[in-house]
């Protein structure tokens, strides 16, 4: 764990490992928000203030003010992914390339370096994983069943790349059915 926060450090694997650990910062990122409106994470995209796809930063009185809150977030950035990196070589070749006001172009570097995508294999294999869970086998009967049943489908779906994701109504029919078969076991 990192000294600042709740993110287990990335370990430098690509693929399933780095979307997990990326997924995590982001949300991070998330409660780390200004009066602006942005937030680290939609600087990570670059959709916050005065970001490449973001609103651009107002003339005027708030111009500095504005400006100021961008390098902040930009900061405090760059200080979250490398305080959750434990691949040594990996945070070495990050703080030798980019500087604190480059987390934009920091973080699109690491997508686009560890962001592998899944082979079709791992993609079969999610699904036939989510297609066989059951409640009474994977989950267990108690007053929450079906809600963990639930975020197990929700946890297995968010390891597939976003083509393949199954949509609510999807992950709804799979837990109807799990539901349907369960009660269809003890009646």
């Amino acid at each position: 764990m990192s000294k600042d926060n709740h993110l287990p450090p990335w370990n430098g694997q690509s693929g399933d490992t780095f979307r997990e650990w990326a997924t995590s910062l982001r949300l991070e990122g998330v409660g780390m928000c200004d009066k602006s409106g942005s937030s680290v994470c939609n600087h990570l995209d670059g959709s916050d203030m005065g970001g490449p796809v973001g609103p651009p930063i107002p003339g005027g009185a708030q111009q500095a003010e504005m400006q100021r809150l961008r390098r902040t977030r930009t900061q405090k950035g760059y200080s979250l992914i490398l305080s959750n990196i434990s691949a040594e070589d990996i945070k070495r070749n990050l703080m030798n390339t980019f500087n604190p006001l480059q987390t934009y172009d920091m973080w699109q570097y690491l997508v686009a370096m560890y962001d592998t995508p899944m082979d079709a294999s791992r993609t079969d294999d999610y699904i036939t994983q989510i297609r066989r869970l059951t409640i009474a086998e994977h989950i267990g009967f108690d007053a929450d069943s079906i809600q963990h049943f639930g975020s197990k489908i929700i946890a297995l779906n968010s390891k597939l790349n976003a083509a393949d994701r199954l949509d609510d109504t999807a992950i709804g029919n799979r837990i109807l059915i799990a539901i349907t078969v369960t009660v269809s076991l003890y009646c």
